[in-house]
């Protein structure tokens, strides 16, 4: 359920440029609203995400509309995070872009090297209470082609129930090591005959193992990878053990899941935890009958923090608008409005804003305060910048790696048959800046 249904990506810490901030009252208005003009202003407004998600923002829209009766915005969304792509790619080149999209790390930076993003700097959208390292995420060459809207980061999400079956104790303190998280998985294993984890393997999660490291997924110049092959090797031989083991799930499994072919693995309590993005929480628990708490993902003792904030996804405004500063205007709104951000919620991760934070938690559902409070957590040892928007190339690296990690799980390569190849692949791909 959770790759399958809930999509979500997920900010920063990032360049070292500043983005001066500029704009309006954090309240969400602009003074120069498009509702001072009679004329009909029609804006698209595209995303990805689940049904969830859709209703959420289709509410929001609704309400702006409600503030501006001469601004009618038409939803697009496409619940596929890889469809999504293509058919925004499709629609740029046909010359009907979107007014406003949604805007994912490994894919801005592509969008604005192609000139089909806007620069959002200089149209009056308050960005006061963003700070700086995080606004700073959606800065290319200087120029600001998306703002965050949300903060987002890896948890590993449990099962308290099953956890505590299995014997498993965990407290508010608990932090694994990975060498423990891979006994805490064969135990549940043992004990509850499920598995203690599912497959969390892809190329952002391999991210925080390199992170550890002292590595990255890119070198500085972005011109070849930024980690060694012993590193990604160590990842795959981690989680290709537990799959020996039976802990984890196999290939067939994991795509009898994905593929909606399977009863739900979490739904049915046969999986005791995951690594996923800190924004599923909400959704999780609303869409299953089994409870999830979030802790702190795996460290690496006497080695970096791998862990990270990144952005949920960025609001970017097309180019081609014919509309930029009523554009603008409802992404000001919806970075600033308390309404905005109430009918929005927490499914796409905390709001970016300082000012919105501190509002909406006083008034958090238990879930959306858990979230908060697990934010907080990270934020106080996820301390290193996160780094440039990934190069072009990495729409074609995140497909290789997903093709190697079917060939892993299906047990038709090893590890140390995969590395070389795929690191071969990922840097030529980067050289040729594609």
């Amino acid at each position: 359920m959770k790759k399958s249904v809930f999509t979500a990506l997920a900010i920063g810490l990032g360049l070292s440029l500043t983005v001066t901030a500029c704009g309006n009252s954090s309240n969400g208005s602009n003074n120069n609203s498009s509702s001072s003009s009679s004329k009909q202003i029609n804006l698209t407004f595209f995303w990805w995400g689940n049904t969830t998600r859709d209703k959420l923002t289709e509410k929001a829209i609704a309400d702006y509309e409600k503030l501006h009766p001469n601004v009618h915005i038409t939803p697009e969304f496409d619940g596929s995070f890889s469809d999504y792509w293509q058919k925004l790619t499709t629609q740029i080149a046909g010359g009907n872009a979107p007014d406003i999209m949604q805007q994912d790390y490994d894919y801005i930076n592509q969008y604005a090297s192609r000139g089909a993003l806007l620069n959002m700097a200089k149209l009056g959208i308050d960005t006061s209470n963003i700070s700086s390292s995080v606004l700073n995420d959606g800065v290319i060459n200087g120029n600001l082609y998306g703002i965050p809207n949300s903060l987002n980061a890896y948890a590993l999400f449990y099962n308290p129930n099953l956890m505590k079956q299995a014997g498993v104790q965990i407290n508010s303190n608990t932090r694994w090591t990975w060498s423990q998280y891979a006994n805490v998985i064969n135990q549940v294993h043992t004990k509850l005959g499920i598995y203690g984890a599912d497959d969390p393997e892809d190329y952002q999660h391999f991210a925080m193992w390199a992170r550890q490291a002292g590595q990255s997924l890119y070198s500085s110049d972005q011109k070849s990878v930024g980690y060694t092959a012993s590193t990604l090797e160590n990842y795959f031989n981690y989680w290709a053990q537990l799959r020996q083991t039976g802990a984890v799930p196999n290939g067939a499994t994991m795509l009898a899941h994905k593929m909606g072919k399977s009863t739900d693995l979490f739904d049915t309590g046969k999986v005791a935890s995951f690594i996923y993005w800190s924004n599923l929480y909400g959704s999780l628990n609303k869409a299953t009958s089994q409870p999830y708490q979030i802790m702190l993902p795996p460290a690496a003792p006497g080695q970096n923090e791998g862990l990270y904030v990144k952005p949920s996804q960025f609001w970017s405004i097309s180019s081609t608008t014919k509309h930029p500063k009523q554009a603008a205007e409802f992404v000001n709104w919806l970075l600033n409005s308390i309404q905005a951000n109430e009918d929005l919620g927490t499914e796409r991760g905390i709001p970016v804003s300082s000012a919105i934070r501190t509002a909406m938690e006083k008034t958090a559902s238990p879930a959306n305060k858990a979230q908060f409070q697990y934010m907080d957590k990270v934020l106080s040892v996820a301390k290193t910048p996160l780094g440039p928007p990934s190069p072009p190339a990495s729409d074609q690296i995140l497909s290789a790696f997903t093709t190697v990690l079917g060939e892993l799980t299906y047990n038709k390569e090893t590890p140390q048959q995969a590395v070389p190849s795929f690191i071969t692949q990922a840097n030529q791909l980067l050289s040729q800046g594609q």
